[in-house]
C-alpha cells in the first residue's frame, strides 16, 4: 500500500469536498427543527423540495408498519404520521444513499453496498427486541445503514488503493465479513466512516457505533457491540448461514457486550429477513 493509502482519515474525508457537509435536504430539515416555531407545513416544504425523499416519506407513512386505516396522500400528513425523529432517520438515509455517485467501475456495486447496509439495519432493529436493555432503534437503524459508508469514501478518494485491496484480500471466513475501508487504511476500526459522520455533526454515540462496529471493546457503549453483532449476523444470513453461533461463536465477548444471546437472535432471524425485504422496498432497492 503506498503512502497515500495511509492518509489520515481526516484528510480522506476532506478530499471529498462535496461530502464534508451533510446532504442539503438533511441540513435544511435540521435548520427548521432548530427553530422553536416550526410547523408541520415548514417540514413538509423542505421534504417536498426533494422528489426522492418525498416519495419515500409517503411510502413509509403508508407502509404496514404504521397500520394506517386510510391512505396518506400528502407529505404534510406523512410528517404528522411519522414524527420528527423517524423523519430525520429517513431523510438522512435517503439523501446519503443518493449522494454517492461516480465510483469507478469494478470497485464497488452501490446496489450491493446498500443491500448489505439495509440488511444490517434491519437485523439491528429486530435484535433490539432481544436486548437485555432498552436500545434506541432509530439510532440503530441509522448506524446500520451507515456502518460501511467509509468504504464508499475510500473508493471515491483512493480508487487505486481500494482496487489493490480488493485484488489482494483473502477469502472471507464464515461469519467474518470484510471491511474494505479497514483494508485500505490498515485500521481495525472504520475510522473514515466515523470521521465523515463527525463532520456531519451527528451524535457522538452514532459516530462511535459506526467507527467501532468492526472492533467493539469493553470501553464502548453497548450499541457499538450491538451493531457489530448485526453486521456479522447479517453477513451470515447473506451467505446462507442459518444459525447465529456459526457467525459468532457463543464464547465471543461480542454477545455479552451487546447484551444478546445466540438463541434469542435465532428466534428473530425470520423477522429480520421480513424487515429487510420491507426496508429494501422502502428505499427503492431490489
Amino acid at each position: 500500500m503506498n503512502a497515500v493509502g495511509r492518509a489520515r482519515p481526516q484528510d480522506i474525508v476532506l478530499a471529498m469536498k462535496d461530502m464534508v457537509s451533510p446532504p442539503q435536504v438533511y441540513s435544511r430539515l435540521l435548520a427548521v427543527l432548530d427553530r422553536r416555531d416550526w410547523t408541520v407545513g415548514d417540514i413538509a416544504a423542505v421534504i417536498e423540495r426533494d422528489a426522492g425523499v418525498a416519495s419515500r416519506t409517503l411510502r413509509l407513512a403508508n407502509s404496514p408498519y404504521y397500520g394506517m386505516y386510510r391512505r396518506v396522500s400528502t407529505v404534510a400528513d406523512a410528517v404528522a404520521v411519522l414524527g420528527t425523529a423517524e423523519l430525520q432517520t429517513l431523510v438522512l438515509a435517503t439523501s446519503v444513499l443518493e449522494s454517492f455517485t461516480g465510483i469507478p467501475p469494478g470497485l464497488l456495486s452501490l446496489q450491493d453496498h446498500w443491500r448489505r447496509a439495509v440488511r444490517v439495519s434491519a437485523v439491528a432493529t429486530c435484535l433490539a427486541k432481544a436486548s437485555t436493555t432498552d436500545m434506541n432503534t432509530r439510532e440503530l437503524l441509522i448506524a446500520g445503514l451507515l456502518h460501511d459508508v467509509g468504504s464508499l469514501v475510500v473508493c471515491l478518494v483512493l480508487p487505486e488503493q481500494a482496487r489493490e485491496a480488493m485484488l489482494t484480500r483473502l477469502p472471507e471466513e464464515p461469519g467474518q465479513p470484510a471491511c474494505l475501508e479497514c483494508e485500505v487504511t490498515g485500521e481495525r476500526a472504520a475510522v473514515v466512516g466515523g470521521t465523515l459522520l463527525e463532520h456531519w455533526s451527528l451524535p457522538a454515540s452514532l459516530c462511535d457505533a459506526v467507527t467501532w462496529h468492526t472492533a467493539p471493546g469493553e470501553q464502548h457503549e453497548r450499541r457499538v457491540a450491538f451493531v457489530h453483532v448485526a453486521w456479522r449476523v447479517s453477513q451470515a444470513m447473506e451467505n446462507g448461514i442459518e444459525r447465529p453461533e456459526q457467525a459468532i461463536p457463543v464464547e465471543d465477548p461480542a454477545w455479552r457486550l451487546a447484551g444478546l444471546r445466540a438463541p434469542d437472535v435465532l428466534d428473530l432471524m425470520g423477522e429480520a429477513e421480513s424487515e429487510f425485504r420491507s426496508a429494501m422496498a422502502l428505499f427503492g432497492l431490489s
